[in-house]
């Protein structure tokens, strides 16, 4: 073989691998590109239904207050216990429904053409306010066992009052506190709180969310 032919043989290769390699780069830009963007897709399609979720419980919270103001309206004075535990209630669910409003203000400003790294920022601060209206919520319990108590049945029937209604009242004090106490971002390694965490949606939906974020980051890497 003379070694022009041999040059010429070489130099073929060398295009043909160069060829090779560019379109393996395509290829794996595509790639990247299709998995980058069905993560994304997924995402927003979580905080979308978080969205809504939040968006339905702020209107269900509303009906709810108008219900209890107006229950408070009619009762007026005639029953002290039902008008505080009732008004204890709406208060609890309006601050609910507040923070129901900042983190839908938190969904809105997500913006998935920003670094990995912020998007996951913004979802912890997301998941932080989550469990903080989780707990709020829950403020509200004890005031469920205490709307139907009232003067006549302590000066009538104190016996009943005093051995069932009031200690389970305190049953559901002692449970808030207890529930107050551990719901929180450094508790959530206790399984009894991360199972109660994941029985709602949104808990549930944003550690979805994460995870997504995080497959992407290491498909990145």
């Amino acid at each position: 073989m003379e070694e022009n032919e041999f040059k010429k043989i070489w130099q073929d290769y060398d295009l043909a691998l160069e060829r090779s390699t560019a379109i393996n780069l395509q290829s794996w830009a595509m790639l990247a590109a299709c998995r980058t963007e069905m993560q994304s897709i997924r995402v927003v399609s979580r905080m979308e239904k978080l969205s809504v979720f939040k968006r339905r419980a702020i209107l269900l919270g509303i009906l709810w207050v108008l219900l209890l103001v107006t229950l408070i309206y009619l009762t007026g004075s005639n029953n002290p216990f039902f008008s505080v535990s009732a008004g204890m209630i709406a208060l609890i669910s309006l601050i609910s429904m507040g923070q129901y409003l900042h983190q839908l203000w938190h969904i809105a400003s997500i913006n998935l053409g920003m670094p990995v790294t912020q998007v996951q920022n913004q979802l912890v601060r997301l998941q932080l306010s989550t469990i903080r209206s989780v707990r709020t919520a829950w403020l509200q319990l004890p005031f469920y066992s205490t709307w139907f108590w009232s003067l006549h049945w302590i000066r009538t029937s104190p016996a009943s009052f005093w051995a069932i209604a009031f200690p389970i009242a305190l049953g559901f004090t002692w449970l808030t506190i207890c529930l107050y106490r551990n719901i929180q971002i450094g508790h959530m390694d206790k399984k009894w709180v991360r199972r109660l965490m994941m029985t709602g949606p949104e808990y549930k939906t944003l550690e979805e969310a994460q995870d997504f974020l995080r497959q992407l980051q290491d498909f990145d890497q």
